[in-house]
């Protein structure tokens, strides 16, 4: 695993969250950005997570609100989403093809490439940094780390439920 890659979109995502925050809260209730419920992910994985979100205000430059979702199963298996609405589509696209770029960079393999659902443009990828799904549509953008034994069909379950929940709350 190339650390470099690794550590650039490690860092890109906690910009995102840092950029938008004000302030950080610890909640464990369901999320109200539009995150998937506990009873959806265990639908998509099999499993039933834990769910704990830092929820980062706005607006900031560019980034207008930004949350993060972790879903911890165990030590070995969590997934971490983010979601950001940004200021504009161009803003939002330009991160999606920055991340993707990366990918390609780095020889990574995808499992679906700008495909779409949901109005949303995305794409699932094993890495060199990782397993991940990213993805847009309009200002809004995501992105989704999986830690863990995950099928490439489970992550596209995972995916496409972040997705129309993003749709239901924007």
């Amino acid at each position: 695993m190339n650390n470099k890659i690794k550590y650039i979109i490690i860092g890109i995502v906690v910009v995102i969250v840092i950029v938008a925050g004000v302030s950080y809260y610890i909640a464990v209730a369901e999320s109200h950005f539009g995150f998937p419920s506990k009873a959806t992910m265990k639908s998509d994985t099999g499993n039933s997570y834990n769910m704990s979100k830092i929820i980062a205000g706005g607006p900031q430059t560019n980034i207008t609100k930004a949350e993060k979702v972790y879903y911890n199963l165990s030590s070995s298996a969590s997934i971490i989403m983010v979601q950001g609405d940004t200021n504009s589509s161009k803003i939002a696209s330009g991160l999606y093809k920055l991340i993707i770029g990366e990918v390609d960079s780095s020889s990574g393999t995808y499992f679906k490439q700008n495909d779409s659902y949901n109005g949303f443009k995305y794409s699932i990828f094993n890495a060199s940094f990782g397993k991940d799904a990213i993805g847009y549509k309009s200002n809004m953008i995501f992105m989704i780390t999986f830690y863990g034994n995950y099928s490439n069909s489970t992550m596209a379950k995972v995916a496409e439920s972040n997705m129309a929940s993003m749709s239901s709350f924007f």
